[in-house]
């Protein structure tokens, strides 16, 4: 009696060797596109200016501005963020409760007003 069998075809493995490759770490973030933007910004106030290298970010004070494009942010506080691109801006509040100089951001022709 013969207990020999035969295979018919060949089957290949399914299991993916990682041998070769190094894995991934998952506390390291993968580097993000490229964010940065593509036209200059400009910016100005009546009053002071401050920049933070520490904080990376320029503090506009007394009718400030900042335009990038067609883009034009008007307040009488405005804080830029250069190494974020992140524009924040609020009204000031008066020693009699008012608030003056809030936020007017511009673009294509049509101002919206911040309440």
């Amino acid at each position: 009696m013969d207990n020999t069998v035969q295979a018919q075809e060949t089957i290949a493995d399914t299991v993916k060797s990682y041998a070769n490759e190094t894995p991934k770490d998952s506390t390291i973030s993968e580097p993000q596109e490229n964010d940065a933007l593509d036209k200059e910004v400009f910016y100005s106030a009546d009053g002071s200016e401050s920049i933070s290298f520490t904080d990376q970010s320029v503090e506009l004070f007394d009718n400030a501005e900042v335009r990038y494009g067609t883009i034009t942010l008007k307040a009488d506080y405005i804080k830029y963020g250069f190494s974020t691109n992140e524009v924040f801006a609020w009204g000031i509040t008066d020693t009699a409760g008012v608030v003056t100089g809030k936020p007017v951001f511009t673009e294509g022709g049509q101002s919206y007003e911040a309440d």
